[in-house]
């Protein structure tokens, strides 16, 4: 222990002689410590952050699955007989996402609460900030409407006020009492989501439909289970799938082929995890990249830092320092560096990670959000990052350092040949992989950057600017089919009247939206294969004027009009690859194919004719291939949840207040929930492409910088070491441009191997991404020579430096000297 201390001593006196260096040093290693700390939050807050409770690795989630494998919601009488006949879970909770209006009129908030069961916060194993939580009792129809607030709500409405337990919220139109505080670590059981509130789910069913929790076929819910001692995983997942199988025994027209699946219990689930775990690796790669960087070009510091200290170290040696003795100096010295950094870099993380919220491309009224501060997790990552580091960059001036031969260090001679040649290679080693490191990031930068581009050159099959979206749901009031056609029907009629608005409509949701459905379809003349299973078509629920209100063309036949009503035949309007995929070569209009009934999304069986043909449009993300669809009117199929889509003159950002205000003033309970412009809505598929081209962007260009700094610094330290040569050369008529040729030779080389060993590690690397790019290949020529010319360019300027200083020697002065 002494002598680390006395190790500790020596390493940061020897550091603090140098603060030039030692500053370079930390804000070198801290740059890329910073950045891997700060996508390293990200990757915590969305994958690795556990659920706000005791003992999470106690916990599941249960979902049910569909006869095609997909995930799906539950319905409350489903809950209640997973909850009753398993045997596995100690408790079983439900919960579900709802929006929640808070006060009346013009002074309402929008909020995003919870309806959950009444053993929610128990079986998390919470305990409140202030008040209590809900009895288990509480949750039932009839009960005193109760809830529980969070603690970011708590701030906004009520301050530091101490006395709001016991106080009345208006929620969607009903008094509710505030019995308790959560405390500010739950924000609720979905990654990226906070939640304000939470209300008892059989006290809140009024809020989702009079016949809600009595409807098998409704969905909604997600579970969260906690397992008895003892039980594993596996076992539970057993024991559920069994009882699953007696529920299809029981209900088989409605659950026929469904399943449930036991999962670990994270904030991130479903198919979405899958997907977001697959980018943020590849982003953790980049920055890791950028890291290796970094310590390259510490590390060639490092060594040109040893090599003016080899009498020091000589004379350590001849004092009786063991070679062991000498490594360890210098392996704490950058052990010390590293620490620094990495204290640097957590700072520098804090600081940047709120800047990743500049890429989320929805408005403020969607609380998307995570929790990217510093926790233990992320802390523990940086600390064994920064020893990472230490070690990486100090192995080889320790390697150096051991190999010290006192003798010609003390008699002032410059070493052997050999053990020159040896650190020079090292140091060009280096600057080599700072070079190669940097191509390949800038290569992944320019490849996202013209996805980038091509992406918005997409058309995604309708028009998105001047539009504005905003969802609705009438099933929380209690609204029949017959009111609920007539509320949305004057909705549209007094929006399209605004001044400003063209026209309005409505739609189970807006096109480029990752929820639209996709419902089984029974087509005479397709029989599909057995490794197809059913033949499942996205589909979509419209109004009046869906088409012309998102500009999308009508290739044949006509729109739906109010005459298609409930009391007519089934129509439906298909788009056009739905047409040729069915009936190549042929009329579609006429034609009718079959609904096989889908209870979960309100569809029953039914036959369909076509009445109309339209263009193709981007259903779910813009870089899927054309995919059959059809428009089924919301006459005949009504469904109490719709977005309403409105179709202005001008800006549609200032036409949201004012739609609001017709929403609300049909119904003051009515609430019109997350408007955004179209152009907003659009902007979320293009998040994965955004981010990925920023944030390549700004670390290729780091890695730029620090391979420019490397191939500088060993240049025009070569470049001094052989000043008494230069001086001999002149003295014997070499030309300034013969000096130049000889100083950018050695650049030159060194950014050539590198530039190679980059595009060939890129042509490899890069074929990762291309689930990423739109439009272009990963092997794109014009990417890879525009990233090799540009860098070739900016080293070679680097370069220009040392190489004129060369020139500008005094061959007198240089002999003399030497």
């Amino acid at each position: 222990m002494d002598a680390l201390k006395q190790d500790l001593r020596h390493a940061l006196r020897a550091l603090t002689k140098n603060p030039g260096f030692m500053a370079a040093a930390v804000l070198v290693l801290g740059l890329g410590i910073g950045a891997n700390t700060a996508i390293f939050s990200l990757v915590n807050a969305v994958l690795l952050r556990p659920l706000p409770a005791v003992r999470p690795d106690e916990l599941a989630r249960l979902h049910g699955t569909g006869p095609d494998g997909g995930q799906l919601t539950v319905s409350y009488p489903d809950y209640a007989d997973l909850r009753d006949q398993n045997e596995v879970f100690s408790g079983l909770a439900a919960t579900g996402l709802i929006p929640v209006s808070i006060g009346d009129g013009e002074g309402a908030q929008q909020a995003l609460g919870e309806i959950v069961s009444g053993n929610y916060f128990s079986v998390l194993g919470l305990q409140p900030a202030s008040g209590r939580f809900f009895l288990v009792d509480e949750d039932r129809p009839g009960g005193d409407r109760i809830v529980v607030i969070s603690h970011g709500l708590r701030q906004r409405l009520f301050a530091t006020d101490p006395g709001i337990v016991g106080r009345t919220l208006n929620l969607n139109g009903d008094a509710y009492s505030v019995v308790g505080i959560a405390r500010p670590e739950l924000t609720g059981t979905f990654a990226g989501i906070f939640v304000d509130l939470w209300v008892p789910l059989q006290q809140a069913g009024s809020w989702q439909g009079p016949e809600w929790l009595a409807d098998r076929d409704a969905g909604g819910l997600r579970l969260i289970g906690r397992l008895k001692p003892n039980v594993k995983p596996r076992q539970a997942q057993a024991a559920m799938s069994t009882v699953a199988e007696r529920l299809a025994q029981v209900y088989p027209e409605s659950r026929r082929g469904e399943g449930v699946l036991v999962a670990p219990a994270t904030l991130l689930h479903g198919g979405l995890r899958g997907s977001v775990s697959a980018f943020l690796a590849i982003v953790m790669a980049v920055v890791g990249v950028v890291l290796l960087t970094a310590c390259a070009n510490l590390a060639g510091l490092l060594l040109l830092r040893a090599a003016g200290r080899r009498r020091e170290m000589a004379i350590r040696a001849a004092l009786g320092a063991s070679h062991s003795r000498l490594a360890r100096h210098v392996l704490t010295e950058s052990l010390l560096l590293g620490s620094l950094g990495g204290a640097a870099g957590i700072l520098l993380a804090v600081w940047t990670s709120p800047l990743l919220y500049l890429f989320n491309p929805l408005p403020p009224s969607i609380p998307i959000r995570f929790d990217l501060g510093p926790d233990g997790r992320v802390l523990v990552f940086a600390f064994a990052l920064s020893l990472l580091t230490g070690v990486l960059v100090g192995l080889a001036p320790a390697v150096q350092a051991m190999r010290a031969d006192p003798a010609p260090a003390l008699k002032d001679e410059s070493g052997s040949l050999a053990g020159g040649r040896h650190r020079s290679r090292l140091r060009s080693a280096f600057v080599i992989m700072q070079v190669a490191t940097s191509v390949i990031l800038l290569v992944s930068a320019g490849l996202f950057l013209r996805s980038l581009r091509n992406a918005r050159g997409i058309e995604p099959g309708f028009e998105p600017e001047n539009a504005l979206a905003m969802d609705i749901d009438l099933e929380p009031r209690g609204y029949s089919p017959e009111q609920g056609e007539r509320f949305y029907g004057e909705t549209i009629r007094l929006v399209a009247a605004l001044p400003g608005v063209r026209s309005a409509t409505v739609a189970n949701l807006a096109p480029l939206d990752l929820a639209t459905p996709r419902t089984a379809v029974l087509i005479d003349g397709h029989e599909p294969g057995p490794e197809e299973g059913n033949l499942l078509v996205s589909f979509n629920r419209i109004g009046l004027s869906y088409f012309e209100t998102l500009r999308i063309p009508l290739l044949s036949g006509r729109d739906i009009t109010e005459r298609d009503d409930a009391g007519r035949p089934g129509v439906v309007i298909i788009n056009e690859t739905m047409a040729r995929r069915f009936w190549p070569g042929e009329n579609p209009i006429g034609r009718r194919f079959r609904l096989s009934g889908d209870p979960r999304r309100g569809l029953a069986p039914s036959t369909l004719e076509v009445i109309g043909v339209a263009a193709n449009v981007k259903y779910r993300t813009l870089g899927e291939e054309p995919l059959p669809h059809f428009y089924l009117p919301y006459f005949q199929h009504y469904d109490s949840g719709r977005t309403l889509l409105v179709r202005t003159a001008g800006d549609p950002g200032g036409m949201i207040t004012a739609v609001q205000r017709v929403v609300r003033g049909q119904n003051p309970a009515v609430e019109g929930f997350f408007g955004r412009t179209l152009v907003q809505h659009a902007g979320l598929s293009l998040l994965p492409a955004r981010m990925s081209a920023a944030l390549s962007a700004v670390f290729g260009t780091l890695a730029l910088l620090l391979a420019v700094v490397g191939v500088y610094g060993i240049v025009s330290h070569s470049a001094a070491q052989r000043t008494r040569e230069i001086g001999v050369r002149m003295a014997l008529g070499a030309r300034p441009a013969d000096l130049l040729r000889l100083i950018l030779g050695q650049g030159l080389k060194l950014i050539g191997t590198g530039v190679a060993v980059g595009l060939a590690g890129a042509l490899v690397l890069t074929r990762f991404l291309s689930s990423l790019l739109y439009g272009v290949s990963t092997t794109d020529p014009l990417t890879f020579t525009g990233v090799a010319l540009l860098l070739a360019v900016v080293a070679l300027l680097a370069t220009c430096i040392p190489a004129r200083r060369a020139m500008r020697v005094d061959p007198l002065s240089a002999l003399r000297e030497s």
